[in-house]
């Protein structure tokens, strides 16, 4: 609990929590009932400066906001500046929407239900998913998709669940990240993700992207498809395609796909 006796604080702060609650003349009818008047508009000023002090010390503000309409822009600042100052504005994610932190340099393992992905780096310290219908019509259904998250340390565990087939996912991670993906089917695309990689895939399409010189190992292979390595001067098709490459970088790519296209394009 908060306390002026605990903590030294300017002469100010404590002649408002002294003082008595903002002027009646700006409150409603119920807010009178429990609120005494103040004889001075001044008032308010002082009580800013007080629950700027209590938010400091994570102490609630629900008490002086709102309780002064006259008031409402110095507040709606007040709680804007003690957010900020706090790093603990509410947490608040758009609809369609999953973001947790992540440091980067990490390894995250993806175990995706089927659909359409696009993975691709985001900010450096975040893993991001976001994800839209394919059809308006199925806008209802994207709330049923759920995201879970199993973070320790540099290590990270990503589960979609729900109705990812009638979605597209797009998901930003750090730049430079060890990756894992599992998924049944669907399509996926890697684009600007530094790090080794290990994928493998029922059924769809695989698309990664690379620069040749940042590999020592890439090993490619599939059942039933096409198997397309430009980037490595590779293309095969048909069936039980697979081949080998080896460079002087220090990244391992796998990727493994029973039936469908895989395509690894020069970035």
């Amino acid at each position: 609990m908060f306390s002026l006796h605990s903590t030294k604080y300017p002469e100010y702060i404590a002649r408002a929590v002294r003082s008595k609650p903002p002027d009646a003349e700006h409150l409603s009818e119920t807010q009178q009932g429990v609120l005494e008047p103040c004889p001075k508009a001044a008032h308010c000023e002082l009580q800013s400066q007080f629950w700027i002090a209590c938010g400091l010390q994570n102490q609630c503000l629900t008490f002086w906001v709102a309780a002064c309409t006259a008031c409402r822009m110095r507040e709606a600042l007040i709680l804007i500046m003690v957010a900020v100052a706090l790093g603990q504005a509410p947490d608040y994610e758009p609809p369609n929407t999953f973001e947790t932190r992540f440091a980067d340099a990490g390894v995250i393992r993806f175990k995706l239900s089927s659909g359409d992905y696009t993975l691709q780096p985001g900010t450096s310290d975040r893993i991001v998913l976001r994800w839209l219908a394919n059809d308006s019509a199925e806008d209802r259904e994207m709330r049923k998709i759920k995201v879970y998250a199993d973070i320790k340390g540099s290590a990270a565990i990503i589960r979609t669940d729900g109705p990812t087939k009638k979605a597209r996912i797009a998901i930003e991670i750090p730049m430079h990240t060890d990756i894992f993906i599992r998924l049944r089917g669907g399509d996926v695309r890697i684009t600007g993700i530094e790090g080794n990689k290990d994928v493998s895939m029922t059924a769809g399409d695989l698309k990664i992207d690379l620069e040749p010189k940042s590999y020592a190992h890439v090993h490619a292979s599939v059942t039933i498809g096409d198997l397309r390595g430009q980037a490595l001067g590779i293309s095969r098709d048909g069936f039980r395609n697979s081949f080998d490459w080896n460079g002087s970088g220090k990244y391992n790519l796998r990727a493994s796909l029973f039936a469908g296209d895989l395509i690894l394009e020069r970035r």
